[in-house]
């Protein structure tokens, strides 16, 4: 390593005439080693670590689309031929709608297009919403998508200060030997 002047007798280390240092204890010295500074390896590793989550929460989300698609509410098929009376009509406003079975628009029991006139602003879902974590209710869905923006955030959030540290913070520099002795030259007098 690197020695540096700290000034008479402050450091743990001296210069022989050949330009060695060597040991002669504490407060016996004029020079210290200098103490490197700290490798970039734990920054890297949150920069990885916060692209293996978010990808890996992805890479989740996409495979349990796949594998388990979301089955339909009702089944159209059970109980069609007592479909005016045996369904309710939920049942079938999506019968309807998706498999174009149970359709009695006539009936003055249920007429799909006012149904469809009726439906209010607030009891939009959203289609992402509605299809992401289908087996959920909506309160949970809101809560579980939260927290992963929040670890997303916090992640990224983090990954940028420690980026704007790195780069812009200025850096701590060792004093030199004409630093060293003003400051002796003033503690002195």
């Amino acid at each position: 390593g690197r020695f540096i002047y700290v000034g008479p007798n402050r450091g743990h280390y001296e210069e022989s005439l050949r330009g060695n240092f060597h040991y002669v204890g504490p407060n016996q010295g004029h020079y210290e080693k200098e103490i490197p500074r700290p490798s970039n390896a734990p920054w890297r590793l949150l920069y990885v670590s916060c692209f293996l989550v978010v990808s890996a929460c992805i890479a989740i989300v996409i495979i349990w689309k796949v594998i388990f698609p979301p089955p339909p509410p009702f089944d159209c098929e059970a109980g069609l031929a007592n479909a005016a009376l045996g369904w309710s009509d939920m049942k079938k406003e999506y019968c309807c709608e998706n498999e174009g079975v149970g359709c009695q628009t006539g009936s003055a029991e249920f007429g799909l297009e006012a149904v469809a006139e009726e439906v209010r602003e607030d009891e939009m879902v959203p289609r992402w919403l509605d299809v992401w974590l289908w087996d959920l209710a909506l309160p949970t869905k809101f809560i579980i998508s939260g927290i992963l923006f929040l670890l997303l955030g916090c992640c990224c959030g983090a990954a940028a200060y420690l980026y704007y540290l790195k780069r812009f913070a200025p850096r701590r520099q060792s004093p030199t030997e004409m630093e060293l002795m003003a400051e002796v030259n003033r503690l002195l007098k």
